[in-house]
């Protein structure tokens, strides 16, 4: 006989199959079901692959009431917002039997599940229905890193335009810029403002207008106006001998036309340097020669733009100390690129000597004449070799010999 433990378990498993039952049985009408077809099986009926495929039919949808292909149409229709047939018939939303069809008729799923499509066969397999129910996977996309922003500076670098630099300005492109400037002239004249230093006397201010034929070099100096009106200084570097000759104009005592040499002291005791430095080539050398000066007591400094009183436009200011202890300053116009100013003073500051450019004209025709630079021409009378032209030649020495240029 069974003891009272084996009844009570017998007691127990006969109420869990009992309840194992009630459980199956309140699942089968949701066996039909679209969503729940192949996820709940009564333990009475196990389903079989072998069974399916012989009968053709679905056994668990057996005993459901198959529903015309008109509600299919009908719910697809309102999925889609198309019309519906007029023969379609009614259909119930909320039905759960209203989305169960033949094995061959689709039936209409939620759009409202991303893994669910529109149209579904209810031949698949319990296995794809559920992984068809399964909650999609959400891929998550690529954080790309952030790009840093360069710094303001460098977005502004960035942001303006690419230009040329700019060449440095200094001493030595200042000269060269002039030269280049001046290489396009053959000739020019220009009116100057002088003043100068002779001995510890300082002369009075006077205008010339000096004329200048490049090469081979010709002097020109016209006194205009004031005590010496009428005077007139004429030199070429290609005339046998080196001389220079000087016309004294319209004098109370007739003075006849001289033949000197450049640097004699009939003609040095009223300037400083002899003709032959004349004009603007000599100025712009001696900057040059002073760059490349190996004294130790020359300094060359560029002081930028300046705008001279006596100029009034701006210039190119360059100061020189020179080892003669002589501070010159050179203004070189900004525009014209033409020396506009020359000045020199001693280290106590006094004045040595001024010189001012105004009105530069360049490439005259009547300079680039042979006339122009030709004394007995232009003055149609000739030179005097007599008295006062030996006196003014034994003063200086041999009227052949040619000077030599100061070093300023």
């Amino acid at each position: 006989m069974p003891s009272a433990m084996d009844r009570s378990s017998l007691a127990s498993n006969r109420m869990m199959q009992a309840a194992l039952r009630l459980t199956c049985l309140a699942l089968i009408p949701l066996a039909g079901c679209s969503e729940m077809k192949g996820m709940v099986r009564s333990p009475f009926a196990p389903r079989t692959a072998a069974a399916d495929s012989a009968s053709g039919t679905d056994p668990y949808l057996a005993g459901h009431e198959k529903r015309p292909n008109a509600n299919n149409e009908a719910l697809l229709a309102k999925a889609s917002n198309a019309p519906v047939s007029p023969d379609s018939g009614p259909v119930t939303l909320g039905n759960p039997e209203s989305a169960v069809a033949t094995r061959d008729t689709p039936i209409v799923r939620s759009t409202a599940h991303p893994a669910v499509t529109e149209t579904q066969s209810v031949t698949q397999t319990p296995a794809n229905q559920l992984a068809a129910l399964e909650p999609p996977t959400t891929t998550r996309p690529e954080i790309a890193a952030p790009e840093l922003a360069p710094p303001a500076s460098r977005t502004a670098e960035l942001a303006a335009p690419t230009q040329p630099a700019k060449p440095q300005i200094d001493i030595g492109t200042v000269v060269k810029m002039s030269k280049e400037r001046m290489a396009k002239l053959t000739n020019y004249q220009v009116r100057i403002n002088r003043q100068e230093r002779v001995g510890d006397a300082l002369q009075p201010p006077e205008d010339v207008v000096l004329s200048i034929r490049r090469n081979p070099k010709a002097v020109r100096l016209e006194w205009t106006e004031g005590s010496h009106k009428g005077r007139e200084v004429i030199y070429a570097s290609n005339e046998p001998g080196g001389l220079m000759h000087v016309h004294s104009g319209d004098t109370l005592v007739p003075v006849p036309d001289l033949t000197l040499p450049p640097d004699s002291a009939l003609v040095m005791r009223n300037s400083r340097h002899p003709i032959t430095e004349a004009g603007f080539d000599t100025i712009l050398q001696h900057v040059e020669d002073g760059l490349s000066s190996k004294d130790p007591r020359a300094k060359n400094t560029f002081e930028g733009l300046e705008t001279p009183a006596q100029i009034g436009r701006p210039c190119y200011k360059l100061a020189r100390l020179t080892p003669k202890n002589e501070n010159w300053l050179v203004y070189i116009d900004k525009e014209t690129l033409y020396p506009a100013l020359v000045e020199a003073r001693d280290l106590r500051g006094e004045l040595l000597e001024r010189y001012i450019f105004r009105d530069v004209k360049g490439n005259l025709n009547d300079l680039a004449a042979n006339e122009a630079f030709d004394a007995g021409a232009r003055w149609k009378s000739g030179t005097t070799s007599g008295l006062l032209g030996r006196i003014a030649r034994a003063t200086s020495g041999d009227a052949k010999t040619t000077s030599t240029p100061t070093q300023r």
